[in-house]
């Protein structure tokens, strides 16, 4: 059994977490090898180099991999750092449309992130070109997943706060005028501080989880 709130879990159930084990240097060279094919430079070194400021994380492994393939070389860098830097080598559209799926969560309809793009018909192609660079992975329904919450902290923190907060008031906008439940709605209220309007959509929120026997999400919004 995968369970994926812990809010589920009953208090007195005992698990097992499981920790997949770090990537090896070999490991690291067969993914080389996969992902830069015609690679010139010294292997060795570039093997060395990821495993050595990676400690084997899978994660950062390939973000370093992909970074390499994308035409860049800070493979020293953090995780956290290597993920900012593949960001900020986005062309404009496909970071704008990565930052409002960032800004809807996790897993969002490709239709409305396209309509909250300055140009919408652009939004097939960047979303394309996201899909290619790992970021997101396209699911049936025109729903679209981004590939790792790590992302989604790595963008909304590159973001200006003004930037974000304008961000979150479009997405309130949308989803209240599409007539969304006040649970959509209050993540978004809140971080666009939209003043006695958020305190009256997260009051909604907490009785909306609430009647439906929610109560992490109740006492959150409370």
């Amino acid at each position: 059994l995968i369970v994926v709130g812990e809010a589920a879990v009953p208090q007195d159930a005992t698990g097992i977490r499981i920790t997949p084990n770090p990537l090896t240097a070999g490991d690291i060279e067969e993914l080389l090898a996969a992902t830069l094919p015609h690679h010139s430079g010294s292997w060795p070194a570039v093997i060395a180099t990821i495993f050595d400021h990676s400690g084997g994380n899978a994660l950062h492994v390939t973000q370093a991999l992909r970074l390499l393939a994308e035409g860049g070389s800070e493979i020293e860098s953090s995780l956290t750092d290597l993920i900012v830097t593949r960001i900020g080598r986005l062309p404009t559209e496909a970071l704008r449309l990565l930052q409002i799926l960032c800004t809807l969560g996790v897993r969002a309809p490709t239709d409305l992130a396209y309509r909250l793009l300055e140009v919408p018909d652009s939004g097939p192609g960047a979303l394309r070109l996201l899909a290619r660079r790992g970021f997101v992975t396209l699911e049936p329904s025109n729903l679209v997943r981004v590939a790792h919450p790590r992302f989604v902290d790595c963008v909304r923190e590159a973001m200006p706060a003004e930037k974000r907060r304008a961000l979150h008031a479009q997405v309130y906008q949308r989803l209240y005028r599409a007539g969304a439940p006040s649970i959509l709605l209050a993540r978004h209220a809140d971080e666009a501080r939209l003043g006695e309007d958020t305190l009256a959509v997260l009051v909604s929120a907490g009785e909306w989880a609430e009647g439906h026997l929610d109560d992490a999400d109740a006492a959150l919004y409370y």
